[in-house]
């Protein structure tokens, strides 16, 4: 990677995504800071009690160790990052700073209490003075508990340490146990999923200044959001060239309807210096070495972590990069799914901020990024798991799935069946805070203040000619819907997925619509996608 190659690049200031990051941080210093006074009041007069004493020191001290690690490779990610010319975050690297330097001094005070009772520990361990090094805390605590006959399993307070991703059983499954028909339809409703993470398609706006009124934004990204994905899993089995031309070619496709520069690299800089800039050629370098990392990517394709672990690097360099005027964020994630389903893994659904601090701006590194796509991986194995059990409860294993698609948060495909069939699903969200529930339903999710007014809800259905249009062949369900809750988001937000069958009667023709919303009998909620409805295009 190119050295320092022209100004300092300082293009954001602080959001709530810093305030997340620097909350995380500093409440892991302020632990430390807690079990330094409890250090300070712990009785050691027993040798279980110096036990106890420094096994909480070592926690203590390995909590601290991986924090300040933290922070400075975050410092040195935006300072580097910052001197190639990508856009980083001025006010977190200050505020970083503050918390690296508010907090200097518990690696002294840290070591302090580790040797205010060597004494009493080189007594009953025997080690030597030189022997009693902080940096050999674990032998010591292990020489401990096995001179007083303790086995209790010891667990890292560290927070960073990645959980295991193990495939063979994945892999067994959907390759041997799963028929292609199935795989297919379960992958590409996961494909979907990912768009609930984009603006444009959720809420109708877009990072930058467009004309088009919320509703004409929701409708073309969407619609050009699904086109791409049924083209793409049309495709599946073509040869793809992993290059800038298919970052290029999926810009086109997916943007066509919004932004008259589709499939085109930017030319100028962003108004606020968002991405790599232009000056001292900084967008021209990242983008040859990022072409150099989609090369690695692509020779990699048969080693499947050294392709996982290069797909994660070209990920994190093309969104740092933002080489499109609009749509990167779409753009990155249909990409990076559509590698991961040609090698046969799951698609993964970029739905929490720990994507967004493991890019650049935020001081994340390639290696964050890594860890976090494969986090990703093993939640989306457990959702394919998930979605596999649902298709064989629902008695749809043996049948033929098509026309997925997907509005705004809720997936649609029919089923061939006597008589006509289409799935519905949809995530619904309980939250009674006032501020994240209008949040949610801007962004067209269908959010309750209570779970008793979820469960109580009813689902308005019926057929028309085209989206807006008067509906015929009208019902609506209550109570007659499968619900199970899933795991709640990092903020506490409830969720649960929301699942009915509909019967398509025999006088809807083809080409026409679906159209749902939904709605609270008891209070005034009501959840129509902004006045547009959940609606899917039928092929009958």
């Amino acid at each position: 990677m190119p050295h320092r190659a022209g100004h300092f690049v300082l293009a954001y200031a602080w959001d709530h995504h810093c305030q997340r990051l620097y909350d995380a941080l500093e409440s892991r210093f302020r632990r430390v800071r807690n079990d330094l006074s409890e250090l300070d009041a712990a009785r050691v007069d027993e040798a279980g009690l110096l036990l106890d004493y420094y096994i909480r020191w070592h926690y203590s001290n390995e909590l601290h160790r991986s924090t300040v690690s933290e922070v400075e490779a975050r410092q040195f990610i935006i300072n580097s990052l910052g001197y190639r010319g990508y856009g980083v975050n001025r006010d977190l690297l200050a505020a970083l700073g503050s918390l690296a330097e508010g907090c200097g001094g518990q690696g002294r005070a840290l070591e302090e209490r580790f040797h205010k009772h060597a004494g009493a520990l080189r007594k009953l361990t025997g080690l030597s003075r030189q022997a009693l090094d902080p940096q050999n805390s674990r032998e010591i605590v292990a020489r401990l508990r096995k001179k007083l006959g303790r086995t209790v399993d010891e667990e890292r307070p560290a927070g960073r340490a990645e959980k295991g991703l193990d495939l063979a059983h994945y892999w067994d499954v959907m390759s041997r146990e799963t028929p292609f028909h199935v795989n297919n339809a379960i992958f590409q409703k996961m494909f979907f999923s990912a768009a609930r993470s984009s603006t444009t398609i959720m809420k109708g706006s877009t990072g930058l200044h467009n004309g088009r009124p919320p509703k004409d934004l929701k409708l073309l990204a969407n619609r050009d959001f699904v086109d791409t994905g049924r083209r793409l899993f049309a495709g599946l089995s073509d040869y793809v060239e992993i290059n800038t031309d298919l970052l290029k070619s999926l810009h086109f496709s997916l943007m066509k309807g919004l932004d008259p520069l589709a499939g085109s690299f930017r030319e100028i800089d962003f108004p606020d210096r968002n991405g790599v800039t232009f000056e001292f050629d900084n967008f021209q370098r990242e983008v040859s070495d990022l072409s150099v990392v989609l090369e690695e990517t692509a020779r990699s394709f048969p080693d499947r972590e050294r392709f996982i672990y290069n797909l994660a690097r070209s990920y994190y360099m093309f969104v740092g990069i933002h080489p499109f005027w609009d749509g990167n964020g779409r753009v990155g994630r249909c990409f990076l799914n559509l590698l991961l389903v040609k090698k046969g893994l799951p698609p993964v659904a970029f739905e929490d901020d720990d994507e967004v601090l493991a890019l650049p701006r935020y001081g994340g590194s390639m290696e964050d990024m890594h860890l976090y796509l494969r986090e990703g991986l093993r939640d989306a194995v457990g959702r394919y798991f998930y979605e596999r059990w649902k298709l064989e409860s629902f008695g749809l294993f043996e049948k033929r799935i098509h026309n997925p698609s997907f509005d705004s948060g809720v997936h649609f495909r029919q089923i061939d069946d006597r008589p006509r069939r289409l799935e519905v699903q949809f995530e619904a969200f309980v939250h009674d805070g006032e501020d994240k529930g209008r949040f949610l339903r801007d962004h067209s999710k269908i959010t309750f203040p209570e779970s008793r007014l979820l469960l109580d809800m009813t689902i308005y259905c019926g057929f028309c000619d085209a989206p807006s249009m008067e509906w015929r062949h009208c019902f609506s369900l209550k109570n007659h819907f499968y619900i199970k809750e899933l795991q709640p988001l990092t903020d506490g937000t409830r969720v649960f997925d929301v699942d009915f069958v509909a019967e398509i009667p025999w006088g809807v023709r083809d080409g026409d619509y679906f159209a749902c919303s939904v709605a609270s009998d008891e209070r005034p909620l009501v959840f129509d996608n902004k006045g547009l409805n959940y609606t899917c295009r039928l092929e009958l």
